[in-house]
């Protein structure tokens, strides 16, 4: 059995009583508590306060009030010691209770859909302590962080760090997103989870969420940004990303991810990563959500995933290049002859004269090229690209050299990946619409489409031609 538990304090100095602050004409902390009600895997939803409007709030949407002694009260109170008290409370009056949510009460990117998430993690994977959401560093990645030393800018911690600038090249960081912490209620016990978060366990398993899902209310710009948000889980049309897609402005060009959106090679990728450690399929579960939702990533991204967190020890050259090999000699015969998505062979042909259109993808340059040219689809793109580029950096580099304006070019992927590309180069995105990817964009502001029939006649409803822009003075290819 789950309960979820919101934590909700009423001294906050940054915003007087922020935690019922009007967000959406309704108090800001029923967003939270509303989310655990929906959640099909919550059996009761608690909130923690020391503040009597939190708690009228709380007991008018039908929770349990759990009051803090006094010395859990004040902005001084280290917040894991309030969940611990909340978790004991509530394992005392639920004697089948197997794992806690807690959700913060001035959050409004949370719902129930993402609760029962990261709770189904929890009962496939039952070696994992925890489910934390996140969102990957970017611009605010740490090895960027500054501090003040005698009124001047420092590298954080380290005044003799030296960093290139291409964010790149940094290893993958990750920050908590203010959204779900989901773990075992033993956990709370050990106090052995990753500081500052210590009663997450030690296994705690990521789910990573775009940077605007993420974010609690601090300031006055923080409220603003909350309900613009709010509006937006509430249906409002106004764009929350650079990704929204506007489909009543024609693009001047089109990028395509290539599996999964112009042929139906999901399920043969898909597969390959399981055949690859065919010896080891009490690891298959972690590996196909890992895969499912990083859709468009390089495949020796997963490899290292998979080596560093699975298998314990690291990615040496050898293995890489010896799984890349494998891993191509199980898929490209394949992705030969697997069916174009339905829509393909109609629109594409003539799109490439009305349009410019490309091939943004994570397979690696070479095969890719190899495969859409055997497969006869050259003549369909100007250009090709595939890893090790950076997809937003490829997206950013065509509107560069065909002088494209961000609204001017539309991606169309499958995967969250795709979607993060085109937020961070701040270009529209249209989701090419699967079974398996459908949950991982619940709550994100996407157009979707079942197959390229789809977006074509997206495009007959366009009324005025985009002017197709000039080839770039120089050679394109990479």
């Amino acid at each position: 059995m789950n309960a979820a538990i919101v934590t909700a304090r009423a001294g906050s100095k940054s915003i007087p009583d922020k935690n019922v602050l009007p967000v959406g004409g309704r108090p800001l902390v029923s967003y939270p508590i509303r989310a655990a009600l929906e959640a099909e895997r919550i059996a009761e939803v608690y909130v923690s306060t020391d503040g009597e409007r939190i708690a009228a709030a709380a007991r008018e949407l039908g929770c349990v009030v759990i009051e803090r002694p006094p010395e859990l009260c004040g902005d001084r109170v280290n917040h894991g010691e309030v969940i611990r008290h909340a978790v004991r409370w509530v394992d005392q009056r639920m004697p089948e209770l197997e794992n806690v949510v807690v959700l913060l009460g001035n959050t409004v990117m949370v719902d129930g859909a993402l609760i029962d998430r990261c709770l189904g993690l929890l009962d496939e994977r039952p070696e994992l302590d925890s489910v934390m959401t996140v969102w990957e560093a970017a611009d605010d990645h740490p090895l960027r962080a500054l501090e003040i030393r005698d009124g001047v800018l420092r590298p954080y911690g380290d005044p003799e760090r030296h960093v290139s600038t291409e964010r790149q090249s940094y290893p993958k960081a990750y920050y908590y997103d203010q959204g779900v912490w989901a773990f075992r209620k033993e956990c709370v016990e050990r106090r052995d989870g990753p500081s500052p978060w210590w009663w997450m366990g030690r296994r705690c398993r990521p789910l990573v969420r775009t940077w605007v899902t993420g974010r609690d209310i601090h300031t006055d710009f923080d409220v603003a940004d909350g309900r613009m948000l709010a509006r937006a889980r509430a249906g409002d049309a106004r764009a929350v990303s650079a990704a929204t897609f506007d489909a009543t402005a024609a693009p001047a060009a089109v990028a395509f991810d290539f599996d999964g959106v112009i042929v139906e090679s999901g399920a043969i990728k898909q597969q390959a990563f399981l055949d690859l450690f065919a010896d080891r399929p009490e690891l298959h579960p972690a590996i196909l959500a890992y895969h499912r939702e990083h859709l468009g990533i390089s495949r020796f991204e997963k490899f290292e995933w998979i080596f560093r967190e699975l298998l314990g020890r690291p990615l040496t050259r050898a293995d890489s290049e010896s799984l890349g090999r494998r891993y191509s000699e199980l898929v490209v015969a394949k992705v030969m002859e697997c069916p174009l998505v339905p829509g393909a062979a109609d629109l594409l042909p003539g799109l490439s004269r009305r349009l410019a259109t490309f091939v943004v993808s994570a397979t690696p340059q070479a095969e890719l090229e190899s495969i859409v040219e055997r497969r006869g689809l050259s003549g369909w793109f100007r250009e090709v690209h595939g890893t090790p580029g950076d997809k937003a950096e490829i997206l950013r580099d065509l509107m560069r050299r065909y002088s494209l304006k961000p609204a001017a070019l539309l991606l169309v992927g499958d995967g969250l990946s795709d979607y993060r590309a085109a937020d961070a180069a701040g270009v529209p995105f249209l989701l090419r619409h699967t079974p398996e990817q459908a949950e991982l964009f619940h709550g994100l502001q996407v157009t979707e489409i079942r197959d390229l029939t789809e977006l074509a006649r997206l495009l007959d409803r366009w009324t005025s031609a985009a002017a197709v822009p000039a080839r770039p003075g120089r050679e394109a290819g990479r």
